[in-house]
């Protein structure tokens, strides 16, 4: 990673203690449901951010489409420790969720064949 790396990847953590609680607090009824596909890849190692911490969302129906991956050797920067098996889970969950998300209005395209993942160090090509 070059000279401050870091700085994209820690706005999450700035950003869920300074402002998160206010927006949460303000939403309407019904909208804790993620009625999306949604994919969970974690670190077997990653202590702050442990899968079980998911669960009661999942127990109170607002994750109904998640698909829970198994826990990769790697610590809390999942991505950076194992990126080409990141990729590969995600190049596999668009494949598998693509066609039937378009098909639910999704309004996602394939451009040229390729899919496009945006994340916090940039995008990346899939296909």
């Amino acid at each position: 990673m070059r000279r401050d790396g870091f700085d994209a990847p820690q706005c999450w953590y700035r950003a869920f203690v300074e402002h998160q609680y206010s927006c949460d607090k303000e939403l309407p009824e019904g909208r804790d449901k993620v009625d999306v596909p949604v994919l969970y890849v974690g670190g077997k190692d990653d202590a702050p951010c442990r899968v079980e911490v998911m669960y009661p969302a999942v127990e109170k129906g607002w994750l109904p489409m998640l698909d829970e991956r198994p826990l990769l050797d790697a610590a809390h920067w999942t991505p950076y420790e194992r990126p080409e098996e990141v990729a590969g889970l995600v190049r596999e969950w668009l494949g598998k969720n693509y066609v039937k998300w378009r098909m639910r209005g999704g309004g996602h395209q394939r451009v040229g064949g390729k899919i496009t993942v945006a994340c916090s160090s940039g995008n990346r090509k899939l296909n």
